[in-house]
């Protein structure tokens, strides 16, 4: 329900997401063009067998794409690699059909200054435990109820919340025009408001998820797809 109502026309919308991001404040060919040759500190080849998979036989595309994730792992070398970092970059690319500078400066814009990369750091930051605590605080404000359900179950939002933000734009059961709908609820609101889409996922499935115990929960909670599919 959140995410279904028509946001920004198509045909505006790679407008709108670069006037709104503030993207031509920044020189993203300059620091793209000096982070590109770099030498990156995650592993290159199992980043060229996700994206050769990923494009099958489009060089060009997996070319663009891959150069992409070199370069922004390179800007924000903090950031762990994975396929759920590949699927924003496609999903970006898909959406916006833009140049390469472009699509680098969409991807840093969103990951450094939406705080998408938080949920890509492999280690525990204050940052990411303030995001858990806001999600918490939203749940419990919602349905208290079930709050105290998962907390009686020894159910914790650190077991899953981080997997369910960094899957929203793969695996999770989203089709290509809710996911960039999402992305234009980033934008215009932040990455909080992917606390409250999970939050308001919980809340829908409340029925079931009440009456479950912990070894249950957790199966259905570390997937997600069933929670965001049926709701």
């Amino acid at each position: 329900a959140i995410i279904a109502p028509e946001s920004i026309p198509n045909e505006l919308r790679n407008q709108i997401w670069q006037s709104v991001t503030f993207m031509k404040c920044h020189n993203w060919g300059t620091i793209y063009e000096l982070l590109l040759p770099k030498k990156g500190n995650f592993d290159e080849d199992k980043v060229h067998e996700d994206v050769k998979k990923a494009y099958n036989d489009d060089e060009e595309t997996s070319t663009t794409v891959f150069n992409v994730i070199k370069a922004y792992l390179n800007f924000d070398p903090e950031v762990e690699y994975n396929e759920e970092l590949l699927a924003i970059v496609s999903l970006l690319l898909k959406q916006a059909e833009c140049e390469t500078v472009t699509l680098f400066g969409l991807v840093c814009t969103l990951m450094k200054y939406y705080h998408l990369r938080e949920f890509f750091l492999n280690n525990e930051f204050n940052e990411m435990n303030k995001i858990i605590f806001e999600f918490d605080r939203m749940l419990e404000d919602c349905d208290t109820e079930l709050y105290n359900h998962f907390l009686q179950q020894g159910i914790k939002s650190k077991m899953f919340v981080n997997e369910w933000i960094r899957s929203i734009f793969q695996k999770i059961g989203f089709e290509f025009k809710e996911q960039v709908k999402t992305i234009d609820l980033v934008i215009f609101y932040g990455f909080e408001v992917l606390l409250s889409i999970g939050c308001h996922a919980l809340i829908f499935n409340r029925e079931k998820l009440i009456t479950m115990e912990y070894e249950e929960l957790l199966v259905l909670l570390k997937d997600g797809h069933e929670i965001y599919s049926s709701a």
